[in-house]
């Protein structure tokens, strides 16, 4: 059933074969219906003008004039095609049927507009800037709307940018200025034949047909601008439908074809006759028959849909009431995101609104994808009078919702501005409309009004931070952060160590840059990890990057460093055993403290250690160790007295990148839980412990249990190899002289008191490693915990010069 709404003259239901209700067959008014009053109105029109012309008055109001135009666009064959990376930059052999370019040109007096749709895959910034020096003088860039169909079968070849080529093949200057030329020519002859017009809109909901599209069945919007000239016959009918051409086949790759877009202009102009034209526009409102067409799908299948879509058209628009509607034009440069394509993205997102009486029109550089718009639905009756057109003024990839951010589709693929790109569009175009986003913040500059400065401590940073830890965060590393994203990913992306050897990126000529698409490939592969986080996660993430200057995806992949470099096949570092130690000392030997926990960890990256207070989005504090350049703990004691250490054992494995990092995970759970089983629930099917060994403490309950990591992919991701709530017994096996985890037993062994955390302290500080002669020290980072005293006690050996720890409260001072 198609279910409409009409302008100018109210709602008109048609039935399920779109005929004519019989009280609404003569409601249009005809030329013939008004050839009686001609000769009075054209008196009395007269009189006026010269009444006019006496008194040296100007008229308030301009008649509107309307003018249309097409050109043949088709290449000759040999041009390359755009849209299919399957094509590896061949030419075309075959024509199925012509590329156009149609122009729509609207002038009311105030404002002089050009509408052009042509057959193409997107709208290069070399033809969108070739055209503007082409176009009639009068006309200014910014009322000059180029959009293109996204036929995945048009011609290629007007990008020249390396990284652009892979999707549209080799430049080609001669195909570049024939269809400028054809463009431009188009749009002059639209102008010269100009006319007096009257315009009129609908919007309809229509159910794509399943057998032809292979979309889901819900209702799409079908909008329609009907413009007529004096007498009641078309000058052009605009038709806006959210589908996309996406080709018939591979059998068809190297074929060019207008696809669907074609047939709906051919049946429009045959239907209309002779001076009637059509212009496609592929929309996104609504977004519910935004999927790809079946790879089956035959020529014949495309014919009857776009036939079947003109025939609506047309049906819809004799349905319409015209008039001489104002029209305006209204655009908007509004800042990118940060991006890992930055270096050949636009920096500035474009936006056009092209208003007609109650219709507005926004005209975004961007396919978009379902969900992704679903709540931009303005005050009153705007979701039913504005409609979004994709593809235009340029081409920026794909906006897919966050909830298909890390889906495996060609539109995911194209998503190259980060989780929140959605929310960043919807902001934009409401902000163009002049009316508030319901449920959308604005976007976000990266600014916390919580800056706090990095203390340096004795070979460590302390920082504290409240409010927007994240945020603070990464401003008060910023430099740090970004330094490290530079050295461990971006140098060694561009190098190719991060991805594997058999990958087609690989093999890119040494001259070729191909570290932006490279990284965005690394991104994608992260995506399911991403699509694992909860929602305060994901904000928390997105808060550190900005306050980084970084891109999301760059702090993410920077987070997943160890898992890229399995993910490219390096050989992972062997960290021994015997260098680490984790200890709980607990009951009666503990004495007042009922629990002291402690850890060794080896300290083999570059920036220096981080003792970071914060405080969860549960209101618990959290005192953590982290590496300065990332996210999460390593090393940390929340307030309900649960101490969590992840010690790297790479016998263990490596960690993996279909689950977020365990640091994050660990800093969530210390967060969520005050048991020790409530840390393990937590991360129970949400972390890899792979290439690691855990240790969790509870202070309450006077236990603590150590959980191993898995070397085999396919086991579970948590495997509670060893739980014991005591320290265990060395083994018959010889081990080696200083093993501290042997030192630790004999001490335990040797004390007949109370052990007190400054034994602790004291007899951790002796194990420092004395370094070979000309060699440099070894850092070792040791901790212990005070979960009833509510500190810990910290050093970094090698570093520090007196070896003191340094003692540090679970909570800042409340001044």
């Amino acid at each position: 059933m198609l279910d409409w709404r009409m302008h100018h003259c109210g709602c008109i239901p048609l039935s399920m074969n779109f005929s004519i209700t019989p009280p609404f067959e003569n409601r249009r008014l005809h030329g013939s219906r008004i050839a009686s009053v001609v000769t009075t109105v054209a008196r009395f029109v007269l009189l006026v003008t010269l009444l006019i012309g006496m008194t040296g008055l100007t008229p308030t109001a301009l008649a509107l004039e309307a003018g249309f135009a097409k050109a043949d666009i088709t290449p000759v064959l040999g041009t390359p095609l755009a849209g299919r990376l399957e094509r590896w930059g061949r030419g075309s052999e075959t024509i199925h049927d012509p590329l156009s370019a149609s122009c729509l040109y609207l002038d009311d007096g105030n404002a002089a507009i050009f509408l052009v749709s042509a057959d193409l895959y997107a709208v290069s910034p070399e033809l969108r800037t070739r055209v503007l020096e082409l176009a009639p003088r009068f006309a200014t860039p910014e009322n000059i709307v180029l959009a293109a169909t996204h036929t995945h079968s048009g011609p290629g070849g007007m990008d020249r940018g390396l990284v652009r080529r892979v999707n549209s093949g080799r430049s080609s200057p001669r195909v570049l200025e024939e269809t400028a030329q054809q463009i431009a020519g188009c749009m002059r002859d639209a102008y010269n034949s100009r006319r007096r017009a009257a315009a009129g809109h609908a919007i309809a909901a229509w159910t794509p047909p399943t057998d032809l599209t292979g979309v889901n069945v819900n209702p799409a919007p079908v909008t329609v601008l009907r413009v007529e000239d004096s007498d009641g016959i078309p000058i052009a009918i605009v038709v806006t439908v959210p589908l996309v051409p996406d080709n018939v086949g591979t059998d068809e790759l190297l074929t060019l074809s207008a696809d669907f877009p074609g047939f709906i202009s051919n049946t429009i102009e045959e239907t209309t006759g002779a001076g009637g034209g059509a212009l496609f526009f592929s929309g996104a409102s609504g977004d519910s028959a935004r999927t790809e067409i079946p790879a089956t799908t035959s020529w014949d299948a495309i014919e009857r849909l776009g036939r079947s879509i003109g025939t609506l058209a047309v049906e819809i628009s004799e349905r319409i009431e015209c008039g001489e509607l104002p029209i305006a034009m209204r655009a908007s440069n509004e800042s990118m995101p940060l991006s890992l394509g930055d270096s050949w993205l636009p920096d500035k997102l474009r936006l056009t609104q092209f208003v007609v009486g109650g219709l507005t029109m926004t005209f975004v550089p961007l396919g978009i994808s379902p969900g992704a718009i679903d709540n931009l639905v303005a005050a009153g009756d705007m979701e039913n009078d504005h409609t979004i057109v994709s593809f235009a003024n340029g081409f920026a990839g794909h906006v897919v919702p966050e909830s298909a951010y890390a889906a495996d589709t060609a539109a995911a693929r194209l998503h190259y501005f980060g989780p929140y790109m959605a929310e960043r569009l919807t902001a934009s175009i409401h902000a163009l409309l002049g009316t508030a986003a319901t449920d959308t913040p604005p976007p976000s500059n990266g600014e916390s009004e919580n800056e706090p400065t990095v203390q340096e401590l004795d070979g460590l940073y302390m920082l504290t931070t409240t409010g927007e830890p994240e945020t603070a965060l990464g401003s008060a590393l910023a430099d740090t952060i970004q330094d490290s994203f530079e050295q461990r990913i971006h140098e060694s992306g561009a190098a190719g160590e991060l991805l594997p050897g058999n990958h087609t990126l690989a093999h890119v000529p040494w001259f070729v840059d191909a570290s932006p698409v490279a990284l965005l490939q690394l991104a994608f592969e992260l995506r399911p990890a991403w699509a694992a986080l909860d929602t305060d996660q994901r904000r928390r993430l997105k808060g550190y990057a900005e306050g980084a200057g970084l891109p999301v995806e760059a702090a993410w992949l920077l987070q997943h460093e160890e898992a890229l470099k399995g993910y490219a096949g390096n050989t992972p570092k062997v960290y021994s055993v015997e260098r680490t130690l984790m200890f709980a000392i607990h009951g009666d030997r503990a004495g007042a403290e009922r629990l002291l926990a402690g850890v060794r960890i080896p300290w083999t990256i570059p920036e220096s250690p981080l003792i970071h207070r914060s405080i969860s989005e549960t209101g618990i504090p959290i005192i953590s160790l982290t590496p300065a350049h990332a996210m999460g703990t390593l090393a940390g004691m929340n307030g309900s007295g649960i101490v969590v250490c992840a010690v790297r054992n790479s016998e263990h494995g490596r960690p993996r990148l279909a689950l977020p990092p365990l640091a994050m995970q660990l800093e969530r759970a210390l967060g969520l839980a005050s048991t020790k089983e409530g840390v393990l629930e937590a991360l129970e099917g949400s972390a890899s412990l792979d290439g690691f060994d855990l240790f969790v403490a509870d202070a309450e309950a006077e236990t603590a249990v150590v959980v191993r990591g898995s070397a085999a992919p396919e086991s579970p991701s948590i495997v509670r190899g060893l739980t014991t709530d005591r320290l265990q017994e060395p083994s018959s096996a010889p081990k080696e002289r200083n093993d501290p985890r042997e030192l630790l037993v004999n001490f335990m062994r040797s004390a007949e008191r109370i052990v007190s955390a400054d034994e602790l302290a004291t007899f951790v500080a002796e194990l420092e490693a004395k370094p070979a002669q000309g060699a440099a020290p070894e850092r070792f980072v040791s901790i212990v915990f005070e979960p009833r005293a509510r500190q810990i006690r910290v050093r970094v050996e090698g570093v520090t010069t007196g070896g003191e720890f340094v003692t540090i409260p679970l909570e800042a001072e409340q001044s």
